[in-house]
């Protein structure tokens, strides 16, 4: 997604986060490692791959700008939104089990999710005004060369 952005602190923020989730990939495998003797298994995720595969679809249906933007940050707030409900249910139940470092490390994931999922939502408030301005702005000039033409007799 971060190749397929146009505005440049949405291309930051993706770029910041996926820094940010390599860290959080090595620190959910040495938890699941600890957990279950080792063994880590690297399945991928069904609803996180399909979940991508509506990012690349809106890539390959728009044109880049505030409207592809937008698509890419729903989609990306779509992620972050099941992964926080992921983190957030493994850390209870690393809880419940008694399992308190996992909880933290549990909690320190949610919270840079969280945090994410609000960088987001601010440069989709930006993006979105910017994208119902030019919007705005090409509906008018539209009915200025519709009307700007036409004779009143």
């Amino acid at each position: 997604m971060i190749g397929h952005a146009g505005e440049e602190r949405l291309k930051e923020a993706f770029q910041s986060h996926l820094q940010e989730t390599e860290v959080q990939a090595q620190r959910l495998e040495q938890l699941i490692a600890e957990v279950n003797e080792g063994d880590v298994d690297d399945k991928k995720d069904p609803i996180i791959t399909a979940l991508i595969g509506s990012g690349e679809n809106i890539v390959s249906e728009s044109d880049e700008g505030p409207v592809r933007d937008a698509g890419l940050i729903a989609t990306a707030q779509k992620i972050e939104h099941y992964e926080i409900a992921s983190y957030g249910s493994a850390r209870d139940w690393a809880r419940i089990l008694g399992l308190n470092q996992d909880a933290e490390m549990l909690q320190k994931t949610l919270d840079e999710e969280k945090h994410a999922d609000e960088l987001l939502t601010s440069i989709s408030q930006q993006t979105n005004r910017c994208g119902a301005n030019r919007c705005s702005m090409i509906r008018s000039l539209s009915a200025t060369h519709r009307f700007g033409n036409a004779r009143i007799e």
